[in-house]
């Protein structure tokens, strides 16, 4: 049975993606983790609507604590796997996020403010 989520899971990860998003969502929560003993640790998403409306789990990692190399490893490996162009990313006021997105995104803005996302998005997707 593991082997068999291990491979689901291999698979996912490296799944080809679409070429484009036009937000992507950066967060981090903590989890519990068995690994000999109980322990909290960082679950990264990344979260991706395309143009059309879409969403997409684009990735996700486990890590000891929230880092800015943690979102940096996801952005690169997304991108390795055919992301090519993102509109918006939108996170929160984690220190080093939107230094990580601006290294392997360097043209795409950067959204910290929630309440101002889908002014932000509308304005993005019509032109």
């Amino acid at each position: 049975m593991t082997k068999v989520v291990a491979e689901e899971v291999d698979a996912f990860h490296n799944r080809p993606l679409p070429s484009q998003f036009a937000v992507v969502y950066l967060d981090a929560t903590f989890i519990t983790v068995k690994r000999g003993t109980a322990q909290k640790e960082a679950l990264h998403v990344l979260i991706g609507i395309t143009p059309s409306g879409e969403k997409h789990v684009i990735d996700y990692g486990i890590y000891p604590n929230e880092s800015t190399l943690a979102y940096k490893e996801l952005l690169n490996h997304a991108k390795q796997r055919g992301l090519e162009n993102i509109l918006l990313f939108v996170g929160d006021r984690f220190q080093g996020l939107h230094q990580a997105c601006q290294e392997i995104y360097p043209r795409v803005r950067f959204q910290r403010c929630w309440i101002h996302i889908t002014r932000m998005v509308r304005m993005l997707i019509r032109k």
